[in-house]
């Protein structure tokens, strides 16, 4: 069992060489350091690989690998694994992640497209390619190597999970069948956990201790949610502070954005008395003004008819244009918008006994109650009616909205230096600053 020639055994307690497991093991076990609390550590450290040319250890040789094309690329010819890479620079990387990461750091990333080898069709990755030859080239669904979901109710298919999801709303079956979740603090249902934890952070800051999955904070601007991916994401809107990525700029506003595709979507918006300016092909709803570039999100707009779509009865407001798919979600609807319609209401009202709050449902009363619990000690505004359940809040409130009483506040008020914006955050200054970063 000895090593092949240059490869060794480093003890993890003393530094200790050995050539063979069986020596360095018998060290550990028996010889100077005979501790037992470390021999897991140890263990690691037998099957580190070592980089022939530096003698630098990693613990997975895909490390040790990556390690060799950066820093001995002339060894690369010996290295079995795939290497990507860029075509506009030499570039290269044994981790596609990295690889797909470098790819923006060019300003013409947005021109690197993966064509499909059936049709002259071209995408940004390679699981809208496989998608792409699912439906458009059934005949070699054999090529693609990813999972294929296939809807239950039709021949539809599709690579992604969360398509499939969004297409089954289209059967009316389905749509009873989709378990949902609703949001504790209004009436606001949603299909999955970390949309519901998201739309906490969002709208309801204050119940911000009651998500229970890991918080990822933006370190540029109050931005908060449990998925890392969309913390990723969001990173680009920083894009001047983090990367240097290259964005496209709205003409008529001061928005920014990574892809055309969203730049259009945002004209045709906010701005559509410029719709003209737009190149991709707009999408019409045929049931009321919506319009957009992509045709899956003209199809995920589709649901909101879902009257008009899949059957399903949807109950209107008499009073505003709203659609609701239960009469209970009409009857609160009209208690909190249009309280002088509340004769109206067919279910029986539960009054709260401490407010003006009312609903029709009893677990929505139940669940208002908490905010009148002894238990949860809320902080009042001395300046004005509102209460906060975090004192940091209030201080935030106090710092905006009387900023006479700002000696009040107890804690470091952080003040931009070129202008009288001030802040209890230190995030929300950095968001701040990156304003004046063209007077610099």
């Amino acid at each position: 069992m000895e090593a092949e020639k240059g490869e060794s055994f480093i003890c993890y307690n003393c530094g200790y060489t050995a050539y063979t497991k069986r020596t360095l093991i018998k060290h550990i076990k028996v010889g100077n350091c005979n501790l037992k609390t470390d021999t897991k550590k140890s263990s690691i450290t037998a099957n580190l690989h070592v980089c022939t040319q530096c003698s630098k250890e990693f613990a997975k040789k895909r490390n040790l690998d990556s390690h060799i094309v950066k820093k001995h690329p002339e060894m690369i010819p010996s290295l079995s694994r795939k290497i990507y890479e860029c075509k506009d620079c030499d570039y290269k990387a044994v981790w596609k992640c990295n690889f797909s990461r470098h790819i923006l750091t060019h300003q013409d990333a947005s021109n690197y497209r993966l064509s499909c080898p059936h049709c002259n069709a071209t995408f940004r990755e390679g699981k809208a390619v496989d998608d792409h030859i699912v439906k458009k080239h059934p005949e070699f669904v054999k090529s693609v190597k990813r999972r294929i979901y296939e809807c239950p109710n039709c021949p539809y298919k599709t690579v992604k999970k969360a398509v499939l999801d969004m297409h089954l709303t289209t059967h009316p079956d389905a749509v009873s069948s989709i378990k949902m979740r609703t949001c504790p603090h209004c009436n606001k249902s949603f299909k999955k956990n970390a949309t519901l934890d998201n739309h906490i952070l969002k709208e309801h800051p204050e119940f911000m201790a009651s998500v229970t999955k890991k918080i990822y904070q933006c370190p540029y601007c109050p931005y908060r949610t449990v998925e890392k991916a969309w913390l990723d994401r969001h990173f680009i809107t920083h894009s001047d502070v983090v990367s240097g990525i290259k964005l496209m700029k709205c003409e008529h506003c001061n928005k920014s954005f990574k892809q055309k595709v969203t730049l259009d979507n945002h004209i045709l918006h906010k701005h559509p008395e410029f719709m003209s300016s737009v190149t991709k092909k707009i999408h019409q709803c045929p049931y009321c003004p919506y319009r957009t570039v992509e045709k899956g999100g003209l199809n995920r707009h589709l649901i909101t008819h879902s009257d008009a779509v899949s059957g399903i009865k949807v109950i209107k407001c008499e009073h505003c244009n709203k659609s609701f798919k239960k009469q209970v979600k009409l009857d609160n609807h009209i208690l909190k918008e249009h309280p002088e319609f509340m004769s109206s209401v067919t279910n029986e009202i539960h009054q709260c006994p401490y407010c003006p709050y009312r609903t029709v449902e009893k677990a929505g009363l139940d669940r208002h109650l908490i905010t009148h619990s002894d238990g949860i000690k809320l902080i009042k505004c001395e300046h004005c009616n509102k209460s906060f359940k975090q004192k940091q809040s209030l201080y935030d409130h106090i710092v905006r909205k009387h900023p006479d009483f700002i000696s009040s506040i107890t804690v470091k008020i952080h003040e931009c230096a070129h202008c009288p914006f001030k802040t209890i955050r230190k995030t929300d200054l950095k968001l701040h600053e990156t304003i004046h970063l063209d007077a610099n």
